[in-house]
């Protein structure tokens, strides 16, 4: 028995060798978190840098999700060295 279910959906937006990952919780209908990203030439998922918020389909994929009706949209970020220093950033 559980007090609390997390429901959510997961959204992956892929253009070439570009991919990023978002959630967006069931029960806050208006709100998604972009969780990391492949970037190109990247092997491994990493965590969003600020630049990585200038691609097109970075761009795109937001416009998807607010079309969706989820107007508060958040990223995961980390700083340089890809570290998740900075946390959740808001949009």
């Amino acid at each position: 028995m559980y007090d609390y279910y997390y429901e959510y959906d997961i959204y992956e937006f892929i253009e070439g060798n570009v991919s990023y990952i978002v959630r967006a919780y069931v029960d806050e209908p208006e709100d998604a978190h972009f969780l990391k990203m492949k970037g190109e030439g990247d092997e491994e998922w990493r965590i969003m840098k600020e630049r990585d918020k200038d691609t097109p389909l970075f761009k795109e994929a937001v416009a998807y999700l607010k079309n969706k009706g989820k107007p508060n949209i958040q990223c995961f970020m980390g700083d340089d060295r890809g570290r998740s220093g900075n946390g959740y950033v808001d949009l």
